[in-house]
């Protein structure tokens, strides 16, 4: 490797320095929404040992994003976030912006996680992305990422089952068996398709309004909540037996949920929502 590159501060520089990429750059690109994943690739790429030059390559151009000021973006609507903001724009959509500059002020003023009680339930925002973005941010220690996954999730909310009544710990085995079961529901036709040309959150979206699956899943949370293992077997399951590019985003964000919890009390409300 190059003595006189320090990948340290190349890092440093691109996920917190004046000009991050989290500032400039959109954590959506193309007018189908996908979800930008270039933080998460460099920092996968350096903890896999490239070389400098590859990481350099890779980092010095964020092919096919487009910056936040960019056509056909959803502009930010909310310059200035204030608690009463916070709660009646979760989920609308508009307001990335606004939510980034909340976390980050109050992450600077030494609160690790800000409002993480109140964001746990929507998980589901943006397919996961925002779950998963957090995740990279908290591994590696850098605040713009941190408060990026955090204002994802805040921007892009989806509760499909909100939290209720005390939560109990399911026996072992017990989840795992009725998504087994209720996989073979879905293969038998019992419930309804999303559209093929919705991207992932879409089709998350797409069955959240759904009673069918949504009656299902409340009985299967009713039994208890799993643990973070069982939810990774269970979307393993769902995965290897459907080849679902939506399930497979189950499983990378079990593995975010475990780097999450570790900052958590009470890991039950994640649990949860993930499952």
């Amino acid at each position: 490797m190059d003595s006189k590159f320090d990948r340290d501060a190349y890092l440093s520089n691109i996920l917190d320095g004046p000009d991050s990429h989290a500032r400039i750059w959109s954590t959506e690109f193309s007018e189908n929404g996908f979800s930008t994943h270039f933080p998460m690739a460099l920092i996968a790429l350096e903890r896999l040992g490239a070389d400098d030059a590859t990481l350099r390559a890779f980092g010095n151009n964020p092919v096919g994003l487009d910056k936040k000021e960019s056509d056909g973006l959803r502009p930010a609507t909310v310059a200035l976030m204030n608690e009463s903001d916070f709660v009646a724009r979760l989920g609308v959509g508009d307001s990335h912006d606004g939510y980034f500059e909340y976390f980050v002020d109050r992450m600077g003023a030494g609160v690790s996680l800000p409002n993480i009680d109140q964001l746990i339930p929507g998980l589901a925002a943006s397919a996961f992305h925002g779950l998963i973005r957090l995740a990279y941010g908290l591994e590696v220690s850098s605040q713009t990422e941190t408060a990026t996954g955090l204002a994802i999730i805040a921007d892009r909310y989806l509760a499909p089952m909100p939290l209720t009544g005390d939560l109990t710990e399911a026996g072992p085995g017990v989840f795992l068996s009725k998504v087994k079961s209720i996989f073979e529901e879905h293969l038998a036709g019992r419930f309804p398709v999303s559209n093929s040309q919705l991207n992932i959150s879409g089709r998350i979206m797409f069955l959240a309004r759904q009673s069918a699956p949504r009656e299902q899943i409340a009985d299967l949370l009713a039994q208890g909540v799993p643990s973070l293992d069982e939810i990774a077997e269970a979307s393993l399951f769902i995965f290897s037996n459907s080849n679902n590019f939506t399930a497979l985003h189950a499983v990378t964000a079990t593995h975010a949920a475990c780097v999450v919890a570790n900052h958590l009390k009470d890991t039950r409300p994640l649990r949860y929502a993930l499952a």
